[in-house]
């Protein structure tokens, strides 16, 4: 019987969450199991964009490896994400941004669940937010995986525009109602869901404060992008250095395979030198043969110093998948219009001998329609 999805209130709101055990630990018993989780490995996996969590197909293939290899996951989503509550009452005396109010939630989150640590994967938006984490949490991760983070002034113009600019527009107009139909984010957020979901988040939404919520927590958020832009958004390298904590293990992914000027393999070179110049990065931009890399990471605690560990991933794709048996899913790819967040991918096995990894069909799952940025 498959786990299901649960809420738990933490900061004032419902946040949804799976927290998913191997098969070889729910066959404990219940009181074994929590005593069992505690000293248990558990992996964090936070997808880009705004999309939500559970069930999106950014990290599908990571999720079951880590499953197989006997690694607990927890998927979350976010605050004004998948099928969580929608609040703009940031915490932190009103002085947070999105990326580190979603690190609170999840603060509240794991304390809730008892965990005593976590490892965190975090692509793009996702990854911000778990910079966001370590910073003011380091004493609670023991690893942490970057994938595709952005960088550079044409990401924060264009994520300032899509993320925030647009939909203060349109609430100036119009009010926090004009946000629930017109926005193309927030409209398609609230059809999400059954309908007593659907009323509950629509109510969320238009009695918010515009004054004194909705605009203070988007200005926030928009400064949070600009405060520094390079190596990533968010994050200057004096900042990524004092992160850097010598207990936390880094790895990095770079797994583009088109350059959206935003996503690049510079920006992750840039935040390998920041965070200490030695952190390995999987450069696959064709697929997802970093998987079992990963995994061996997260289940070693290693800080993989030795770059030749993991670096040469093979060519040979096919081979690589037969000997790890990773099915491939989803390939992060494609700009999706209105908001500048992008789907994933799905690819197709073109004959029984040869797997094609070029980019095909869109995954049509409403939690993966935004995953990146």
């Amino acid at each position: 019987m498959m786990m299901q999805p649960k809420y738990a209130t933490v900061n004032g709101i419902k946040i949804r969450y799976l927290l998913e055990i191997p098969e070889a630990m729910k066959k404990s018993q219940c009181t074994e199991m929590k005593e069992s989780l505690s000293s248990q490995r558990v992996v964090v996996l936070t997808p880009g964009g705004r999309a939500g969590g559970i069930g999106n197909c950014a990290f599908s293939g990571l999720r079951k490896a880590l499953l197989k290899e006997g690694i607990s996951v927890l998927t979350w989503d976010r605050r004004n994400s998948g099928e969580s509550d929608i609040s703009f009452r940031f915490q932190q005396h009103g002085t947070a941004s999105r990326a580190e109010q979603d690190a609170s939630d999840l603060y509240e989150l794991i304390r809730s669940l008892s965990l005593d640590k976590v490892s965190l994967a975090g692509a793009s938006a996702g990854g911000r937010m778990t910079l966001a984490f370590v910073a003011k949490y380091p004493d609670l991760v023991e690893q942490v995986l970057l994938q595709n983070l952005t960088g550079g002034k044409k990401a924060a113009e264009k994520l300032s525009k899509s993320y925030f600019d647009s939909v203060v527009s349109i609430a100036k107009e119009g009010g926090m109602e004009a946000v629930a139909k017109l926005d193309p984010y927030y409209s398609k957020l609230l059809s999400r869901g059954l309908p007593s979901l659907q009323q509950r988040r629509w109510t969320q939404v238009v009695q918010t404060s515009l004054e004194n919520e909705f605009l203070p927590a988007m200005k926030r958020s928009r400064e949070f992008l600009w405060r520094a832009i390079d190596p990533v958004l968010g994050f200057s390298e004096k900042m990524l250095s004092e992160i850097a904590n010598g207990s936390i293990s880094f790895i990095l992914v770079y797994s583009r395979s088109s350059c959206d000027g935003m996503h690049t393999r510079g920006v992750m070179q840039a935040l390998s030198k920041a965070l200490g110049g030695d952190i390995p990065i999987l450069d696959n931009p064709k697929g997802r043969i970093w998987v079992p890399k990963a995994v061996q990471f997260f289940a070693s605690g290693s800080s993989f110093a030795e770059k030749k560990m993991i670096a040469n991933i093979p060519k040979n794709v096919e081979k690589e998948k037969q000997m790890n048996k990773i099915n491939v899913n989803c390939t992060l790819a494609t700009v999706a219009s209105n908001f500048g967040d992008f789907r994933d991918e799905t690819s197709k096995t073109k004959s029984k001998d040869k797997l094609d990894l070029r980019e095909s069909e869109k995954c049509r799952a409403p939690c993966c329609q935004s995953t990146c940025d």
